[in-house]
């Protein structure tokens, strides 16, 4: 099987002879960060969150496959900063077996082929831009509060 690799500014694309119409069968993914160590925002939401998550995996209320994670990435492009919902739920998808590979830790929307079917965000305080841009990120430039990221059609 010969394989031909394109490798633009960003990106290396793998392509194989096996598809002539020359399907990407791999993505280089390394620019992105998907893990910062930024903590949740307290206890009781870190509470709230498992307690939801638990519930949907133990309840057996909704048919599997499906992935119920909290303060995972959602990646829907390679440029640009993912959303982080306190929940995500996606029906008909399965986690990878082996989570400790990079491409495995957060939620690439062109892998599982489809954007989660839920997103939370709990509410906790004024900190994080969840109901409005706080005068530091607005000076900083953004232009979007969660609300209006997670609220969106």
């Amino acid at each position: 099987m010969a394989q031909e690799l394109l490798k633009t500014a960003t990106h290396t694309f793998e392509y194989s002879d096996e598809y002539p119409d020359g399907i990407v069968t791999a993505i280089d993914t390394s620019h992105l960060v998907i893990e910062d160590d930024v903590p949740v925002d307290n206890c009781q939401s870190a509470q709230q969150q498992r307690l939801l998550i638990d519930a949907l995996y133990s309840a057996q209320a909704i048919p599997l496959p499906f992935i119920a994670e909290a303060n995972v990435g959602v990646f829907y492009k390679l440029k640009g900063e993912p959303i982080v919902p306190d929940i995500l739920l996606s029906l008909g998808v399965k986690r990878a077996e082996d989570l400790f590979q990079r491409e495995h830790r957060t939620y690439f929307v062109w892998q599982f082929g489809k954007v989660p079917d839920v997103c939370i965000e709990t509410v906790s305080n004024q900190e994080g831009d969840e109901l409005s841009l706080s005068p530091k990120s607005q000076h900083q430039g953004k232009a979007l509060g969660q609300k209006d990221i997670y609220g969106s059609k």
